[in-house]
């Protein structure tokens, strides 16, 4: 038998016992496929196939509609979920007079309404206020940072300082202070810098001038709760 004779008998459901089927008579092979012919039940094969080719089907429409469901609840639960903010916030502020030699900075750590640390500090005049907004917030990020504080939202009134950092202005005399926050947003997982109403950041306003008020080099940064603690109570509430 030639080779693709008998690649088709392998692939044909027509028995093929050993000694009896193919066999070198021509007649006795004819006499075995009629036998085969008149005792097979063809009907019942073709039910058979049609049976199982629509059990697989069924099973394949209902693996697509799981998985179409679960694509449907993740992506219903993607839009339930909120979208993470960073949870602290740190408000800064500096106070600058071309009367006095001196000059205070002051921030306030919150989360939520509850203060965290707040911070004081009296040290020399700077050139410009700008310069005075500039290290109160340096100062901020240093205190927050050190303490373990990697996710803050940094706000000031100085709507100039803010348009600097987003370097939508540009002002030379600044830029070492400029390079200094820089180098500090690298330190933070997630940081940000907003502008907020004076209004708003009456209690860093407050501490800056009353830091000022000192006349002499003074820093002072009041734990109001244990940083540990506001971070493990932070970590709680995301689980």
């Amino acid at each position: 038998m030639c080779p693709p004779a008998f690649q088709c008998w392998i692939l044909t459901a027509i028995p093929t016992p050993p000694g009896s089927f193919p066999s070198t008579s021509l007649f006795v092979n004819f006499e075995y496929l009629l036998q085969q012919v008149t005792t097979a039940n063809p009907q019942g094969d073709l039910a058979r196939h049609e049976a199982e080719t629509w059990r697989i089907a069924q099973i394949g429409d209902k693996l697509y509609e799981t998985a179409d469901e679960e694509q449907t609840e993740h992506q219903s639960r993607a839009r339930d979920t909120p979208v993470a903010e960073k949870r602290f916030r740190c408000l800064v502020d500096g106070s600058w007079s071309d009367k006095h030699d001196w000059m205070g900075m002051g921030f306030v750590l919150t989360e939520g309404e509850v203060v965290i640390l707040q911070g004081q500090k009296c040290a020399p005049r700077t050139q410009a206020p700008i310069n005075a907004e500039a290290s109160g917030l340096i100062w901020a990020m240093q205190e927050t940072r050190d303490r373990g504080f990697d996710g803050v939202k940094f706000g000031s009134d100085c709507q100039q300082l803010i348009n600097l950092i987003r370097r939508e202005e540009e002002w030379p005399a600044l830029a070492p202070d400029l390079d200094d926050i820089k180098f500090l947003s690298t330190c933070f997982h997630d940081v940000d810098f907003s502008y907020v109403p004076r209004d708003n950041n009456i209690r860093a306003d407050s501490l800056a001038k009353g830091g000022r008020s000192r006349g002499r080099c003074f820093t002072v940064v009041d734990v109001l709760v244990h940083s540990r603690l506001a971070l493990a109570a932070g970590l709680n509430g995301q689980e």
